[in-house]
């Protein structure tokens, strides 16, 4: 688990590094141009502020999902189920991928390690979909059996070649732990041209009830 924490902590300090510091440096350059020399013609001033805009809107989005990555509010608040689901509809608004969400007979508590778990893996996979596979729609299923819970993510975009998974995978490696810290198992079928199935298991604990009438 420490080196799960480890190789999760590495990853967010890169992306703050990669994405957030190079992003607001680039603007930081492009704001001081506009300030030394500004357009002469308002029409050329209002685009170039737009340009401007537009990249502040994506590094907010980008704060705002690392805040996610590293404390998911809502699923304190609302539940895995509401989590989940509000999760995917963020990720349709934001980055157009068309993400259908079904869930059944979900106990009504749910051990704070086991959702944290199934939430953090919902999120990786479906940024791997976005940032890799080129899908245009993935499906999230998550549901109850006699013993345990189950959760299926299945992307359509272009896959990997199962010999290698490549780089889009090494972000799971920490998920990977903590499935197994839950006793669950954890299989990825990726292949090239054919999307990618991510399947999880968590085996339900006694402090986990039936789903509410």
């Amino acid at each position: 688990m420490l080196q799960a924490r480890e190789s999760e902590s590495r990853r967010i300090a890169r992306e703050l590094h990669d994405d957030l510091g190079q992003g607001l440096a680039l603007l930081t350059v492009k704001m001081d141009l506009l300030r030394q020399r500004p357009p002469e013609e308002t029409g050329e001033l209002e685009a170039r502020m737009q340009e401007l805009l537009a990249q502040i809107r994506h590094l907010s989005s980008s704060v705002h999902d690392l805040s996610h990555q590293l404390h998911p509010s809502k699923l304190e608040q609302l539940g895995l189920v509401a989590a989940i689901g509000g999760l995917c509809r963020e990720l349709t608004h934001t980055h157009g991928l068309k993400i259908e969400f079904t869930h059944d007979q979900m106990p009504a508590a749910i051990s704070p390690d086991t959702a944290v778990c199934l939430y953090r893996i919902v999120q990786e996979g479906l940024r791997n979909a976005i940032k890799h596979s080129g899908a245009q729609q993935a499906e999230v299923v998550l549901s109850r059996t006699a013993d345990a819970i189950s959760l299926w993510i299945v992307d359509h975009g272009r896959g990997s070649t199962p010999a290698g998974p490549g780089q889009e995978w090494t972000r799971l490696v920490s998920m990977r732990e903590r499935v197994r810290y839950l006793g669950g198992e954890i299989a990825i079928d990726s292949q090239l041209s054919g999307g990618t199935r991510l399947h999880v298991r968590v085996p339900l604990k006694d402090t986990e009830q039936p789903p509410a009438e």
